[in-house]
Protein backbone atom coordinates (compact mmCIF):
# COMPACT_ATOMS: atom_id res chain seq x y z
CA UNK A 1 0.00 0.00 0.00
CA UNK A 2 1.29 3.92 -0.94
CA UNK A 3 0.34 6.64 0.98
CA UNK A 4 0.93 9.44 -0.02
CA UNK A 5 0.58 13.53 1.79
CA UNK A 6 -1.72 16.29 1.04
CA UNK A 7 -2.10 16.21 -2.21
CA UNK A 8 -2.76 19.37 -2.92
CA UNK A 9 0.71 20.57 -2.52
CA UNK A 10 1.26 18.80 -5.89
CA UNK A 11 1.86 21.13 -9.08
CA UNK A 12 -2.05 19.89 -11.04
CA UNK A 13 -3.82 19.01 -8.27
CA UNK A 14 -5.77 21.71 -8.27
CA UNK A 15 -6.06 22.67 -12.10
CA UNK A 16 -7.19 18.94 -12.72
CA UNK A 17 -4.16 18.20 -14.91
CA UNK A 18 -4.99 14.87 -16.68
CA UNK A 19 -1.14 14.68 -16.44
CA UNK A 20 -1.18 14.20 -12.86
CA UNK A 21 -4.30 11.70 -12.87
CA UNK A 22 -2.90 9.86 -15.40
CA UNK A 23 0.55 8.69 -13.21
CA UNK A 24 -1.71 7.91 -10.85
CA UNK A 25 -3.79 5.59 -12.70
CA UNK A 26 -0.70 3.64 -13.41
CA UNK A 27 -0.48 2.62 -9.66
CA UNK A 28 -3.88 1.29 -8.91
CA UNK A 29 -7.14 -0.75 -10.49
CA UNK A 30 -9.79 0.81 -8.65
CA UNK A 31 -10.27 3.93 -7.38
CA UNK A 32 -12.28 4.56 -4.52
CA UNK A 33 -13.41 7.92 -2.41
CA UNK A 34 -14.55 8.03 0.67
CA UNK A 35 -14.09 11.91 1.12
CA UNK A 36 -17.66 13.25 0.53
CA UNK A 37 -16.16 16.84 1.73
CA UNK A 38 -14.31 17.09 -1.30
CA UNK A 39 -16.61 15.80 -3.96
CA UNK A 40 -17.19 19.25 -5.40
CA UNK A 41 -13.67 20.26 -6.25
CA UNK A 42 -12.39 19.55 -9.42
CA UNK A 43 -9.27 18.60 -8.67
CA UNK A 44 -7.27 15.67 -10.22
CA UNK A 45 -7.32 13.11 -7.35
CA UNK A 46 -11.08 14.20 -7.07
CA UNK A 47 -12.56 14.52 -10.65
CA UNK A 48 -9.86 13.47 -13.41
CA UNK A 49 -8.76 10.34 -11.66
CA UNK A 50 -11.86 8.44 -11.17
CA UNK A 51 -12.87 8.79 -14.90
CA UNK A 52 -9.67 6.89 -15.79
CA UNK A 53 -10.36 4.18 -12.99
CA UNK A 54 -13.74 1.98 -12.14
CA UNK A 55 -14.43 4.10 -9.69
CA UNK A 56 -16.60 3.31 -6.31
CA UNK A 57 -17.88 5.09 -3.41
CA UNK A 58 -16.80 4.21 -0.22
CA UNK A 59 -19.54 3.27 2.95
CA UNK A 60 -18.92 6.51 4.11
CA UNK A 61 -19.61 8.66 0.85
CA UNK A 62 -22.36 6.70 0.21
CA UNK A 63 -23.22 7.34 3.46
CA UNK A 64 -23.10 10.81 3.27
CA UNK A 65 -24.53 10.87 0.00
CA UNK A 66 -27.68 8.87 0.85
CA UNK A 67 -28.45 11.51 3.88
CA UNK A 68 -28.43 14.43 1.89
CA UNK A 69 -29.95 13.21 -1.02
CA UNK A 70 -33.15 12.61 1.06
CA UNK A 71 -33.27 16.24 1.41
CA UNK A 72 -33.47 17.10 -1.94
CA UNK A 73 -35.97 14.08 -2.80
CA UNK A 74 -38.36 14.45 0.22
CA UNK A 75 -41.85 16.50 -0.62
CA UNK A 76 -41.87 20.48 -1.36
CA UNK A 77 -41.69 22.64 0.81
CA UNK A 78 -38.22 22.69 1.52
CA UNK A 79 -36.28 25.00 3.57
CA UNK A 80 -32.58 25.93 3.84
CA UNK A 81 -31.30 27.88 6.72
CA UNK A 82 -27.83 29.76 5.54
CA UNK A 83 -26.00 31.30 7.84
CA UNK A 84 -21.99 31.32 9.04
CA UNK A 85 -19.34 32.91 7.28
CA UNK A 86 -17.73 32.62 3.46
CA UNK A 87 -20.44 35.20 2.88
CA UNK A 88 -19.06 35.35 -1.22
CA UNK A 89 -18.87 31.61 -1.42
CA UNK A 90 -22.54 31.43 0.13
CA UNK A 91 -24.32 33.75 -1.71
CA UNK A 92 -23.16 32.95 -5.53
CA UNK A 93 -24.63 29.36 -4.84
CA UNK A 94 -28.04 31.27 -3.77
CA UNK A 95 -29.97 31.08 -7.45
CA UNK A 96 -28.88 27.54 -7.80
CA UNK A 97 -29.99 26.46 -4.41
CA UNK A 98 -33.46 28.68 -5.08
CA UNK A 99 -34.20 26.27 -7.51
CA UNK A 100 -34.16 23.15 -4.77
CA UNK A 101 -36.11 25.20 -1.73
CA UNK A 102 -39.11 26.83 -1.24
CA UNK A 103 -37.92 29.08 1.45
CA UNK A 104 -34.40 30.16 2.01
CA UNK A 105 -33.47 31.65 5.93
CA UNK A 106 -30.77 33.95 6.32
CA UNK A 107 -28.54 33.94 9.55
CA UNK A 108 -25.26 35.35 10.67
CA UNK A 109 -23.03 37.43 8.23
CA UNK A 110 -25.24 36.02 5.17
CA UNK A 111 -27.77 37.54 6.95
CA UNK A 112 -26.10 40.98 7.73
CA UNK A 113 -24.50 41.30 4.27
CA UNK A 114 -27.86 40.82 2.83
CA UNK A 115 -29.71 43.21 4.74
CA UNK A 116 -27.54 45.84 3.88
CA UNK A 117 -27.48 45.03 0.26
CA UNK A 118 -31.12 45.52 0.51
CA UNK A 119 -31.08 48.62 2.71
CA UNK A 120 -32.93 47.34 6.34
CA UNK A 121 -28.87 47.72 7.72
CA UNK A 122 -26.54 50.50 6.96
CA UNK A 123 -24.03 50.04 4.73
CA UNK A 124 -21.09 47.94 6.38
CA UNK A 125 -17.51 49.05 6.04
CA UNK A 126 -15.90 46.29 3.31
CA UNK A 127 -18.96 45.91 1.05
CA UNK A 128 -16.94 43.30 -1.29
CA UNK A 129 -19.29 40.36 0.07
CA UNK A 130 -22.33 41.88 -0.61
CA UNK A 131 -24.69 40.39 -3.30
CA UNK A 132 -26.91 42.44 -5.78
CA UNK A 133 -29.86 43.85 -3.97
CA UNK A 134 -31.71 42.66 -7.46
CA UNK A 135 -30.52 39.47 -7.38
CA UNK A 136 -31.86 38.85 -4.00
CA UNK A 137 -35.28 40.26 -4.72
CA UNK A 138 -35.43 37.93 -8.05
CA UNK A 139 -34.69 34.69 -6.29
CA UNK A 140 -37.56 31.68 -7.43
CA UNK A 141 -37.34 30.88 -3.66
CA UNK A 142 -38.94 32.66 -0.71
CA UNK A 143 -35.56 34.76 1.02
CA UNK A 144 -36.72 35.10 4.91
CA UNK A 145 -34.15 37.80 6.50
CA UNK A 146 -33.82 39.08 10.20
CA UNK A 147 -35.84 41.85 10.32
CA UNK A 148 -34.63 42.63 14.58
CA UNK A 149 -31.08 41.79 15.97
CA UNK A 150 -29.10 41.11 19.18
CA UNK A 151 -26.90 44.00 19.15
CA UNK A 152 -23.67 44.59 22.13
CA UNK A 153 -22.99 47.90 22.37
CA UNK A 154 -21.03 49.49 25.07
CA UNK A 155 -20.84 46.08 27.23
CA UNK A 156 -24.55 45.35 27.04
CA UNK A 157 -26.82 43.10 24.78
CA UNK A 158 -30.05 44.44 23.43
CA UNK A 159 -32.18 43.26 20.46
CA UNK A 160 -32.86 46.31 18.09
CA UNK A 161 -34.91 46.46 14.70
CA UNK A 162 -32.88 46.33 11.68
CA UNK A 163 -33.40 50.41 11.44
CA UNK A 164 -32.14 50.86 15.10
CA UNK A 165 -28.95 49.21 14.51
CA UNK A 166 -26.45 51.89 14.61
CA UNK A 167 -23.42 49.47 13.28
CA UNK A 168 -23.70 45.54 11.56
CA UNK A 169 -20.55 44.99 13.07
CA UNK A 170 -21.63 45.09 16.75
CA UNK A 171 -24.59 42.36 15.36
CA UNK A 172 -24.23 39.50 17.58
CA UNK A 173 -26.91 37.24 16.93
CA UNK A 174 -30.66 36.97 15.26
CA UNK A 175 -33.25 38.94 17.07
CA UNK A 176 -35.90 36.71 19.24
CA UNK A 177 -38.77 37.74 16.67
CA UNK A 178 -37.19 37.24 13.35
CA UNK A 179 -36.64 33.73 15.40
CA UNK A 180 -40.15 33.10 16.14
CA UNK A 181 -40.97 33.66 12.46
CA UNK A 182 -38.56 31.65 11.25
CA UNK A 183 -39.50 28.75 13.23
CA UNK A 184 -43.14 28.84 12.62
CA UNK A 185 -42.32 28.65 9.03
CA UNK A 186 -40.03 25.78 9.21
CA UNK A 187 -42.56 23.87 11.28
CA UNK A 188 -44.68 23.13 7.81
CA UNK A 189 -41.85 22.33 5.57
CA UNK A 190 -41.07 18.76 4.90
CA UNK A 191 -37.37 18.60 4.41
CA UNK A 192 -35.01 21.36 6.43
CA UNK A 193 -31.12 21.72 5.64
CA UNK A 194 -28.93 23.69 7.70
CA UNK A 195 -25.56 25.19 7.00
CA UNK A 196 -23.94 28.01 9.16
CA UNK A 197 -24.34 29.15 12.54
CA UNK A 198 -27.17 31.55 12.92
CA UNK A 199 -24.67 33.91 15.53
CA UNK A 200 -21.65 34.60 17.28
CA UNK A 201 -21.67 31.27 18.89
CA UNK A 202 -18.87 31.11 20.55
CA UNK A 203 -20.43 34.02 22.56
CA UNK A 204 -23.30 33.67 24.97
CA UNK A 205 -24.87 36.88 23.49
CA UNK A 206 -24.63 35.15 20.20
CA UNK A 207 -25.52 31.75 20.94
CA UNK A 208 -29.18 31.90 21.15
CA UNK A 209 -30.87 31.76 18.47
CA UNK A 210 -28.58 28.68 17.19
CA UNK A 211 -29.18 26.59 20.33
CA UNK A 212 -33.39 27.79 19.50
CA UNK A 213 -33.23 26.31 15.89
CA UNK A 214 -31.06 22.98 16.80
CA UNK A 215 -33.99 22.35 19.52
CA UNK A 216 -36.48 22.94 16.56
CA UNK A 217 -34.58 20.83 14.55
CA UNK A 218 -35.28 17.86 16.59
CA UNK A 219 -38.86 18.35 17.15
CA UNK A 220 -38.93 19.15 12.86
CA UNK A 221 -37.58 15.62 12.77
CA UNK A 222 -39.63 13.22 15.15
CA UNK A 223 -42.44 15.32 12.96
CA UNK A 224 -41.69 13.59 10.22
CA UNK A 225 -39.56 15.73 8.21
CA UNK A 226 -35.99 15.15 6.66
CA UNK A 227 -33.37 17.21 8.61
CA UNK A 228 -29.92 17.61 8.00
CA UNK A 229 -26.89 20.18 9.42
CA UNK A 230 -23.96 20.73 7.26
CA UNK A 231 -20.66 22.66 7.85
CA UNK A 232 -17.55 22.32 10.40
CA UNK A 233 -18.94 25.60 12.68
CA UNK A 234 -22.64 24.09 12.35
CA UNK A 235 -21.48 21.04 13.79
CA UNK A 236 -19.39 22.38 16.74
CA UNK A 237 -22.39 24.75 17.33
CA UNK A 238 -24.61 22.25 17.70
CA UNK A 239 -22.73 19.88 19.66
CA UNK A 240 -22.27 22.92 22.42
CA UNK A 241 -26.30 22.36 22.83
CA UNK A 242 -28.43 20.29 24.42
CA UNK A 243 -29.59 18.89 20.98
CA UNK A 244 -26.26 17.18 20.21
CA UNK A 245 -27.04 13.69 19.14
CA UNK A 246 -30.95 14.08 18.42
CA UNK A 247 -30.37 15.78 14.97
CA UNK A 248 -31.57 13.65 12.07
CA UNK A 249 -28.54 13.81 10.46
CA UNK A 250 -25.16 16.14 10.89
CA UNK A 251 -22.57 15.90 7.98
CA UNK A 252 -19.13 17.56 8.51
CA UNK A 253 -19.20 18.44 4.91
CA UNK A 254 -20.26 22.17 4.70
CA UNK A 255 -19.56 23.48 0.89
CA UNK A 256 -19.45 19.89 -0.12
CA UNK A 257 -23.04 19.25 1.46
CA UNK A 258 -24.10 22.94 -0.04
CA UNK A 259 -22.67 22.41 -3.21
CA UNK A 260 -24.71 19.08 -3.53
CA UNK A 261 -27.95 21.05 -2.57
CA UNK A 262 -26.86 23.60 -5.23
CA UNK A 263 -26.12 20.58 -8.08
CA UNK A 264 -27.25 17.54 -6.78
CA UNK A 265 -25.38 14.28 -8.54
CA UNK A 266 -23.54 16.45 -11.43
CA UNK A 267 -21.03 17.49 -8.74
CA UNK A 268 -17.14 16.46 -10.49
CA UNK A 269 -16.34 14.45 -7.52
CA UNK A 270 -19.86 12.04 -7.34
CA UNK A 271 -20.31 11.73 -11.19
CA UNK A 272 -17.73 9.12 -12.14
CA UNK A 273 -18.51 7.28 -9.19
CA UNK A 274 -21.00 3.99 -8.20
CA UNK A 275 -22.54 4.20 -5.66
CA UNK A 276 -23.36 1.01 -4.15
CA UNK A 277 -27.16 1.29 -2.52
CA UNK A 278 -27.37 5.06 -3.16
CA UNK A 279 -29.52 4.52 -6.48
CA UNK A 280 -32.91 5.74 -6.23
CA UNK A 281 -35.32 7.11 -9.54
CA UNK A 282 -33.52 10.83 -9.86
CA UNK A 283 -30.15 10.01 -9.79
CA UNK A 284 -28.24 9.32 -13.13
CA UNK A 285 -27.59 5.87 -14.48
CA UNK A 286 -23.89 5.99 -13.87
CA UNK A 287 -24.24 6.39 -10.09
CA UNK A 288 -26.83 3.71 -9.97
CA UNK A 289 -25.95 0.09 -8.41
CA UNK A 290 -26.76 -2.62 -6.45
CA UNK A 291 -26.62 -3.35 -2.62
Amino acid sequence: MLYAENLRFLPGEEANAASLAEGWRALADLYVSDAFSVCHRRHASVAALPERLPAFAGASFVHEHRHLRDVLAAPRPRALVLGGAKVQQKMAELPALARSFDLIALGGLCAVHAAAALGTLPPLQDARALPPAGALAGLPAELLVPHDWRVVREGRCETLESDRVPDPAAIADVGPGSMEGLLARLASCRAIFWNGPLGRYETDEGFGATAALAAACVGFGRAGAQVAVGGGDTVAAVQATASAGRIGFVSAAGGAALAYMARGDELPGIRPLVLRGASSPAAPASLAGES
